[in-house]
Formats: structure tokens, C-alpha cells, sequence
């Protein structure tokens, strides 16, 4: 579990540079990323926020699509974190970007595709469950002009969003953290509990505070688990994009993607549906974690530290 985090090594380890790096990362995602939203509020004289009967600050932009005016706004922000995070790694801390991702030479798009699916299977076996308890609360949202319009941008802008956050939290914070600690399951334990904390003001919250922030605890902590066990963020980057990326497919109230189009809607969710989600993601990741785990390496990968041996001694390293 240790090899993801020793990649920390090559870095300029001064107390200055880690507060510099910190500053950056927190100037560009805070200020920097909120401009965008600030200049759509300011420009409309308030916000223009409209979406099923809301009422929105009247203004020039208040009769457009939120998707419009406040998704692209917000998750512009990610755009400016993403820079943060790898401009600090790179220039601030003096390490290669590669070493922010994996252990092996270079990034395995395989592994990315295999997290697509498992997590895209998550959800579809968690909803498939819920729809079998309570089939009155799917009904039909599909909108065929404004998901095809919308969707292509939902896309781009997701992938953006969960690749930063899983830089920040899963690649920056967890390696961070693991040489400060010395200890891999506390480090998870950390940046799991600041992933959890970034979510609190979620609209999800409003279905039972406390299971909701369980859930997103235990989301970051299996996505830590994997990156560590794995060697690198490959699986970790295409789980988180599954994840967000289902909206499309299906979407839910108090959700903080409702603006964004889908073919099916969840209605009248509560607490009961967030801990059922809680119970099947546990129950799954655990079994997901076997599967990919249950040698001493994932299937049919080879373990980092054999790569980089092999490496060393003049070996071709493995194509991965």
C-alpha cells in the first residue's frame, strides 16, 4: 500500500513549499473558481437560479436554463482546481505530474475503464433494488432536445470535476498526508474525512445529515483503499466518473445535479433511500474489492513495486 505514497519522495519536502502548495491549490478552487458563478450573479443583479417553479432574481439571464447559469458556472471551478493542484505539484513541490496518478510508467486507461464499470454497475444494481422496493418514485424525465443539447457539456465538464477531485483527495491529500502519518489506513482516514467535509453543504444532506455524510466518507475511503492497493488513481478516476456520469441515466430530487437533464427522475427520496444507498454501496465495494484484490496484485496486473524491480534492473517494465 506504501508505493503510491513513496512517490512523495522526489518532492521539495520544506515546510515552505507544502504551505505554498496549499495556498495555490485553495487561491485557484476558491477565488479563482468562483468567478465564473460570481460573474453570471452579478451580471443578473442576483441570481438567476430557476429550476420546477423556483422562484430566481428577475434579471436578463433568470429566464435561461440553470443548467446555463448555474451548473457550467460551478463546475468551471473545477477547471481552476485541476490547474491548481498540478501546478503545485509541478512548480511548487518540483515533482513530476505522472507521479500525482500511478506508480507505473505511465497511466493505464484499461483500469480506468474497468472503475467505469464497476461503479456504473453500483448504480445500476443499487437503483434496480430501489425501483423493486418503491417502482412509484422513478417516473419518466426525458427531454429528448435538452438532453441531447445538455449532455455532451455534462460530460466534458464531469470528467473534469471528478478528475480534479480525485487529484486533490485521492492523489495530493492522500500522498500528502501518507508521509506526514506514516501510516496508509490513517492517511485514507484524513482525506476520506475532508472529502466528507467538502460535502456537507450538498442538497443530500436534507435526507438524514448523518447518513449522508457516512456515505460520502465511506465513497472516499473504498476510492482511497483501491488507489493505495492499486498502486495508482486509474481505477479511482473512472469509479468517480461513473458515479457522476449516471445522472444522465438517472437523476434524483435533493440531488445537487437536479438541474441537469436525465432520461428517469427519483422522486420524494429520504432517509430511508440514502441508507439504503449507504448498505449496498458497503455491501458492494466490499465484494468489488475482493474481486479486483483477491491475489496478492489485481487481475492481471502486475504489483508497482515488481514493475519498478524490474525496471531497475534492465528489464522491459510490463505494457499497462
Amino acid at each position: 500500500m506504501e508505493s503510491f505514497i513513496r512517490l512523495v519522495e522526489s518532492e521539495k519536502n520544506g515546510i515552505s513549499h507544502h504551505i505554498a502548495s496549499l495556498i495555490v491549490i485553495l487561491f485557484m478552487w476558491v477565488f479563482v473558481g468562483s468567478l465564473p458563478l460570481l460573474a453570471v450573479v452579478i451580471f443578473n443583479g442576483g441570481a438567476p437560479f430557476e429550476y420546477e417553479g423556483r422562484m430566481a432574481v428577475p434579471g436578463p439571464l433568470s429566464g435561461f436554463d440553470p443548467f446555463l447559469t448555474f451548473y457550467i458556472p460551478v463546475a468551471l471551478s473545477f477547471v481552476a482546481l485541476a490547474a491548481g493542484v498540478m501546478f503545485s505539484v509541478r512548480y511548487v513541490l518540483g515533482r513530476p505530474l505522472a507521479s500525482l496518478v500511478t506508480t507505473r510508467p505511465k497511466a493505464d486507461m484499461g483500469r480506468i475503464g474497468l472503475g467505469f464499470m464497476i461503479f456504473f454497475a453500483f448504480n445500476v444494481i443499487a437503483n434496480a433494488v430501489s425501483f423493486l422496493l418503491e417502482p412509484s418514485s422513478f417516473v419518466l424525465s426525458f427531454e429528448p432536445g435538452r438532453l441531447l443539447l445538455f449532455a455532451p457539456i455534462y460530460v466534458i465538464l464531469t470528467i473534469i470535476q471528478t478528475s480534479s477531485e480525485e487529484l486533490l483527495f485521492r492523489g495530493y491529500l492522500l500522498q500528502a498526508f501518507g508521509r506526514a502519518v506514516r501510516n496508509p489506513l490513517m492517511a485514507a482516514f484524513l482525506s476520506s474525512s475532508l472529502f466528507m467535509l467538502v460535502h456537507l453543504g450538498n442538497p443530500e444532506m436534507s435526507n438524514g445529515a448523518l447518513v449522508a455524510s457516512a456515505y460520502y466518507f465511506v465513497v472516499g475511503y473504498w476510492l482511497c483503499l483501491v488507489t493505495l492497493k492499486d498502486g495508482g488513481l486509474e481505477l479511482a478516476l473512472g469509479a468517480h466518473a461513473a458515479n457522476n456520469l449516471f445522472i444522465l441515466l438517472l437523476n434524483y430530487e435533493t440531488s445537487a445535479l437536479e438541474m441537469v437533464p436525465s432520461v428517469f427522475k427519483m422522486t420524494g427520496t429520504g432517509f430511508d433511500d440514502m441508507a439504503l444507498s449507504l448498505a449496498l454501496f458497503v455491501a458492494m465495494s466490499a465484494a468489488a474489492y475482493y474481486l479486483l484484490f483477491r491475489g496478492n496484485t489485481g487481475p492481471n496486473q502486475p504489483p508497482a513495486v515488481e514493475l519498478s524491480q524490474k525496471k531497475r534492473k534492465g528489464r522491459n517494465p510490463a505494457k499497462v
